[in-house]
């Protein structure tokens, strides 16, 4: 007969080999288990990047944040907690097989880095000016003919900065060209040709913003305003008659917002690219040194192209540039020569050359 004793030696006994069972099923060859997700239930992944394993800290073994691996086997069941990084990282992602997973990152667009340009041109400079049968002048000059000629070599220094879908440029220009037009007479008729230089020295700014769509490679839309300043100073001279004319300077100043397209096309190591643009110019200033107030000519059109090559930094490229008014109200003011009537014909100028640019 088994004595009480006997029995409770029995269960002591059969306690101690199955928590040694228990432990020694638990444990893997290389050492004890590392806690990790419960297989019995969803695993969620701990949000962050991971840069690699050698950059985290091993893991704790134990269930518990801060107990020492010896302290025993987190309960069945049950998913242990994170490991407390203080190294200001974030946790490993850990997979139910306890392997680092490598996160998937969300598609993104890459964004278009800072780009500048310096660039020159040397170009083809036409202003004219067109009158209507209002005025007496003589034969040949009536009906849109030409009353006011220049012509000669405008240069341009200008840079440009992109940074994401944003850009703008400035430039400075200044060129002297020779005039051909008709003397006026106090009475504000044509007396006799006129020929002489007009010095031109100004500066514009532009800017833009761009729209590249996914389905046109390498092609952007713009969306843009500019505006142009620039003094334009008529030289005192000689008429065909050796009479004396004095000169005067006008200031000038348009501004004209446009839309506008540009692409390009690789061809191995060099690229082949195209841009231009067309807008209006709403509004005009025009002030004469020799007259008492401005006149505001009418709206007009402005369009811009440029095609060149670009290989590596360097570009070269052909331009042409044409910006038109309207010719102004009549408007009676005082001058140095009295009380006068004052308008600006219809005029035009436009701009034909070569570009060279350095872009970093």
């Amino acid at each position: 007969m088994i004595s009480r004793r006997q029995t409770c030696v029995a269960c002591l006994a059969l306690g101690l080999v199955v928590a040694t069972a228990g432990r020694a099923l638990g444990q893997e060859p290389g050492g004890p288990s590392l806690p990790g997700p419960s297989s019995s239930g969803p695993w969620t992944s701990v949000p962050g990047p991971v840069t690699g394993a050698a950059a985290w800290p091993p893991p704790v073994a134990s269930g518990s944040a801060g107990t020492s691996p010896t302290a025993g086997p987190a309960s069945p069941g049950v998913a242990a907690a994170p490991t407390v990084d203080v190294s200001g990282q974030s946790p490993p992602l850990l997979g139910p097989d306890f392997k680092l997973l490598q996160p998937v990152a969300a598609p993104s667009i890459p964004a278009c880095p800072p780009e500048s340009t310096w660039y020159t041109r040397v170009d083809y400079f036409h202003w004219n000016e067109r009158l209507s049968g209002q005025y007496a002048v003589p034969v040949g000059v009536l009906n849109g003919q030409a009353f006011v000629n220049e012509t000669g070599a405008l240069y341009t220094l200008g840079y440009s900065h992109r940074w994401g879908q944003e850009r703008f440029r400035v430039e400075a220009f200044g060129g002297q060209m020779h005039y051909a037009g008709w003397e006026l007479d106090e009475n504000g008729d044509f007396a006799a040709p006129l020929a002489g230089r007009t010095d031109y020295l100004g500066c514009r700014g532009e800017y833009e913003l761009l729209f590249e769509p996914q389905w046109w490679a390498n092609s952007a839309f713009l969306l843009g305003i500019g505006s142009r300043f620039w003094v334009r100073d008529l030289q005192s001279g000689f008429d065909s008659q050796n009479n004396f004319v004095a000169g005067y300077q006008e200031t000038w100043w348009t501004f004209y917002p446009y839309l506008g397209l540009e692409t390009k096309v690789s061809l191995g190591h060099t690229e082949l690219y195209g841009c231009g643009h067309i807008g209006v110019t709403p509004f005009a200033y025009n002030k004469a040194s020799d007259v008492d107030s401005p006149i505001y000519p009418r709206a007009g059109i402005d369009a811009q192209a440029e095609a060149g090559l670009r290989r590596g930094r360097l570009s070269l490229a052909a331009y042409f540039e044409i910006l038109t008014w309207g010719h102004s109200k009549t408007v009676t003011m005082g001058s140095e020569s009295g009380i006068v009537d004052i308008m600006q014909p219809d005029s035009k100028m436009y701009t034909i050359g070569g570009k060279l640019a350095f872009t970093f």
